[in-house]
C-alpha cells in the first residue's frame, strides 16, 4: 500500500501488474486500514525512527527549528476544496508542509487556496506528534501576521518570518514619547503599545491559547474568527498589541 501511494498508482494499476490481490481486496484494505489518523501515526513513527537513528557526529545535535510553506496542486473543479488561486492562477488546492532543518517533513496538511497560512503554520507546530520539540518556525511573508506573532508567543515558540516588504514594516513604541531613547529608529516607529488593553484581555487570550494547545479549538477557527465578531475592534486589537511587542 505504501509503495502504491508513493508512486501515485491506483489499485487498478496494482492488479494489472499481476498482484494476487483483486481490485475489490485492495479497495477493502484501503477502506478498512488507510485512514488519516493511521497515516499520521505512521508518519510520526517514521520521523521518530529517523531522529533516533541519526549519528550526531554526522548530523549534529537534534534541531528544534523547522520551516513551513505551501505549494499549489491542480485539482478538479468538482472537488469541494478546489478554489481559484489568485496568485498562481488556475483551480487547485494547497498542501502545507513543515520540514525540519535536516529535510524531514514532520507534518503536512491540505488547505484551500484562500485559507490562512498562519493558521496552517500554528496547526503544524502543535499537531506534528513527533518527538521533535519545535521552538522556532521559519515562514515566508504569507505565513506571518501580527495576530500570528501573538499566538506564537503565547504558545511558546518563535515565529521567524522572511518579510518581502520589510522596508514598509513599523515597530510599536514601548511607551509614549521618549524620542531621545530611539534616535535612529524614529523613521520606523509608530504609535505606542496598548498595554492597558493587553492587561484587560490577558485572561481571555490565555484561555484561547490554552484551548489551541489542548486541541479544543482549531487554529483556523481562532485566526479566522478574530475580525468577524461583534467586538472585532477590541478583540483583534488585543492580539495586534501583543503581536507588536
Amino acid at each position: 500500500m505504501s509503495a502504491r501511494h508513493r508512486h501515485q498508482r491506483g489499485p487498478e494499476a496494482d492488479v494489472q501488474w499481476g498482484r494476487e490481490d483483486s481490485f475489490a481486496d485492495l479497495q477493502y484494505i484501503r477502506r478498512r486500514y488507510v485512514h488519516k489518523e493511521h497515516l499520521r501515526a505512521a508518519i510520526s513513527r517514521v520521523c521518530n525512527a529517523i531522529f533516533q537513528a541519526r549519528d550526531a557526529t554526522l548530523w549534529g545535535e537534534a534541531t528544534t527549528a523547522c520551516a513551513s510553506d505551501s505549494k499549489k496542486f491542480g485539482a478538479w473543479d468538482q472537488n469541494l476544496m478546489t478554489e481559484w488561486h489568485a496568485r498562481y492562477g488556475g483551480p487547485g488546492v494547497m498542501v502545507y508542509w513543515h520540514v525540519e532543518q535536516h529535510s524531514v517533513c514532520i507534518y503536512s496538511q491540505l488547505k484551500s487556496c484562500s485559507s490562512s497560512e498562519v493558521a496552517a503554520m500554528i496547526e503544524g507546530v502543535l499537531r506534528h506528534d513527533t518527538e521533535m520539540a519545535v521552538d522556532k518556525n521559519y515562514v515566508d511573508t504569507h505565513g506571518q501576521s501580527e495576530v500570528g506573532f501573538a499566538f506564537c508567543q503565547l504558545l511558546g515558540f518563535q515565529l521567524l518570518p522572511r518579510l518581502k516588504n520589510i522596508k514598509h514594516q513599523k515597530l510599536y513604541r514601548p511607551n509614549k514619547g521618549e524620542p531621545e531613547k530611539y534616535v535612529h529608529l524614529q523613521a520606523i516607529l509608530t504609535r505606542p503599545i496598548q498595554w492597558e488593553l493587553i492587561e484587560q484581555q490577558y485572561d481571555e487570550m490565555i484561555k484561547l491559547a490554552t484551548a489551541l494547545r489542548l486541541g479544543r479549538r482549531t487554529p483556523r477557527a481562532s485566526c479566522g474568527a478574530l475580525p468577524a465578531r461583534t467586538c472585532s475592534t477590541r478583540r483583534t486589537g488585543r492580539w495586534l498589541s501583543w503581536g507588536k511587542r
